[in-house]
């Protein structure tokens, strides 16, 4: 009995006694595709608003994000997006596009929400934010009338990992009148 013992001891500790899962590579727990992009333009220039994604690309609750990097493509430089040459290997997030960064705050407002919760005794889990407050706006006030441009909003993570993004603007800038077209990375459309 004691022998029979000492086995169901010593295989118990062994299956779960000191093992941790693989770590997660930072390119997994990246952000997914911002949500519900809207453009409008007016006499001022371009406005764009977006909800903030809320899951990594595991599919699990996002955990890490420090804002948007926002890229605009002169109507020059995409000649090989709208004809399709190589459009697989050709970068739309290059560093000289950058024109502007969003800082996300949906994460620390969440995080404070929760631990006000957790003070107050409440679940933690059923702490949520608005919709008013998962959106973000930023405007391009640089345009010049008849330009053509490509837009391209990225999340980017604590640790620079950018998040997906396969969604482009397409605009033709004409003050109120302007011609915007939402596309997907990669198709016929978008060409």
């Amino acid at each position: 009995m004691k022998q029979l013992f000492l086995v169901v001891v010593a295989v118990l500790s062994s299956i779960g006694c000191g093992r941790y899962l693989p770590p997660i590579a930072p390119e997994r727990m990246a952000a997914k595709e911002i949500r519900a992009l809207e453009v409008k333009a007016d006499e001022e220039g371009l406005h764009f608003t977006w909800k903030v994604p809320l899951t990594d690309r595991r599919g699990e609750e996002l955990k890490y994000l420090s804002g948007f990097q926002i890229f605009k493509i002169p109507e020059e430089d995409m000649t090989w997006f709208l004809v399709g040459e190589d459009a697989e290997a050709t970068d739309l997030t290059d560093e000289k596009y950058e024109i502007a960064f969003v800082k996300d705050t949906h994460l620390e407002l969440l995080k404070e929400r929760r631990e006000q919760a957790r003070k107050e005794g409440k679940l933690v889990r059923r702490v949520a934010l608005t919709e008013e407050e998962m959106t973000l706006t930023w405007s391009d006030t640089e345009l010049e009338e008849g330009k053509r441009f490509l837009y391209q909003i990225v999340p980017e993570n604590s640790d620079s990992v950018r998040g997906n993004s396969s969604q482009l603007v397409r605009v033709t800038y004409k003050k109120a009148d302007s011609q915007i077209q939402m596309l997907k990375q990669g198709s016929e459309n978008a060409r």
